[in-house]
């Protein structure tokens, strides 16, 4: 890789620098090409709550979210998008009540 980089450095010099690559900020990154990749970790704590993105995407059908449970992983999550900035995740425990949920979550997206 380090080769191919080198490479693409003396043909497209001014393409192949680091910061033309990406952007980034605190809990998520943008490529050059538009994809965007988010992470956090949130508490639910009544196992419904809004989660606020770092960064945008261009709307609620842009991108994907995974998330699991922080703790022994006995609570399911679920989550829906809002917006392009939001979305909303539930937790249950056990019992089948909404409760107080532990989630990590990652995005991807445009």
């Amino acid at each position: 890789i380090i080769i191919f980089y080198s490479s693409l450095f003396f043909l497209f010099p001014t393409l192949c620098k680091l910061e033309n690559l990406f952007t980034f900020g605190n809990g998520w990154v943008k490529f050059s090409f538009g994809l965007i990749i988010q992470w956090g970790v949130e508490t639910i704590p009544n196992g419904d709550n809004v989660v606020t993105l770092p960064t945008s995407y261009q709307n609620s059908n842009s991108y994907q979210i995974v998330v699991s449970d922080t703790g022994a992983g006995g609570h399911r999550i679920g989550t829906t998008p809002i917006s392009g900035k939001q979305f909303r995740a539930y937790g249950k425990n056990p019992n089948n009540e909404f409760a107080r949920t532990g989630v990590r979550w990652f995005t991807i997206g445009y």
